[in-house]
């Protein structure tokens, strides 16, 4: 498992356990957080502004920003460049979809009938699977070799690589399955941030919300043979 590109986006998943419904004012956190490494340093801060969440290092430094327009989620990196957005399909349950600017599908997330989690690429190709257990999930590539896996319990949530050490954990109640999703190598970091942002937000077995407001471009620019 590749760990050091990793490090600076799993951080950022336990925001989620702060998370709550904002959709008129934005996204919040209840209060700036820290997180811990395996050594008990503070690695990074996340804190809350007026139009979403900002995801920085121990040294103050921006790292990627999650804003809620509308119904959907822009994911911006560092500089406030737009990357990609995240909306909800048709209903929830028939997953997440990650979209370009240009309003092209590059991934989706889609939840089965036993609890896991699926990601798909634009071919509908499966990149991996969080598998439910009852410590959290297990995390499995397109091959089937253990990625990681999430271990939550009350007050606490550990994430542990392939070799069983535990390299992240925060004391709170957070979503394991947005921990899941950031704990793909492959996923890049600014989207797999925004991806466990929408999951803690829009749980995938919630009812759809009424009339979601897609963004400019995105009905008509993907692909009608993605999955």
């Amino acid at each position: 498992m590749r760990r050091t590109p990793l490090l600076s986006t799993l951080v950022l998943a336990f925001l989620l356990g702060c998370l709550h419904d904002a959709t008129t004012s934005g996204v919040r956190i209840s209060k700036d957080l820290a997180f811990r490494d395996a050594a008990g340093a503070t690695s990074f801060r996340l804190a809350s502004d007026s139009d979403g969440i900002r995801a920085e290092s121990g040294r103050g430094d921006l790292l990627a920003r999650i804003e809620l327009r509308d119904e959907y989620f822009v994911i911006l990196d560092a500089q406030g460049t737009p990357l990609a957005s995240v909306v909800p399909g048709a209903g929830l349950s028939s997953g997440l979809r990650l979209l370009s600017p240009e309003g092209e599908l590059l991934l989706r997330i889609s939840s089965e009938p036993d609890g896991d989690l699926k990601v798909a690429n634009s071919e509908g190709d499966t990149l991996y699977k969080a598998k439910k257990r009852d410590y959290g999930f297990k995390v499995v590539d397109q091959d089937g070799q253990l990625e990681s896996s999430i271990r939550a319990r009350e007050q606490k949530t550990s994430l542990r690589d392939a070799e069983g050490e535990t390299f992240l954990s925060t004391r709170g109640s957070l979503p394991p399955s947005a921990v899941a999703i950031l704990s793909m190598s492959e996923v890049r970091f600014e989207f797999a941030v925004g991806l466990a942002v929408a999951l803690a937000h829009w749980q995938l077995d919630e009812p759809s919300p009424t009339a979601v407001r897609q963004p400019p471009g995105a009905s008509e620019r993907e692909s009608p043979s993605s999955p």
